[in-house]
């Protein structure tokens, strides 16, 4: 029986983008907090990884928003060509 209330303060779009979400694939937003929280006590801790980008990560993230250092290729093989596979 759910008898806990938690309030949490969400970016208004955030909520509103995830919410759409949820709802396409059957879930309420309290169906998605109930399943986080048992993913963190299944897990003993949040139930994906959290890490701190490493300098190289951080730049690339910097380069995609500014839109430096990119590169474009025409197919699929054409970026496996790029990337030597």
């Amino acid at each position: 029986m759910r008898s806990a209330t938690i309030n949490a303060r969400v970016e208004p779009k955030v909520k509103e983008k995830a919410s759409t979400i949820f709802k396409r694939i059957g879930l309420s937003t309290s169906d998605a907090v109930n399943i986080f929280l048992h993913g963190v006590v299944i897990n003993n801790g949040i139930p994906f990884d959290v890490k701190i980008p490493n300098p190289a990560t951080l730049k690339a993230m910097r380069d995609v928003e500014n839109k430096n250092n990119l590169e474009s290729a025409d197919s699929l093989e054409d970026v496996f060509k790029k990337l030597g596979i």
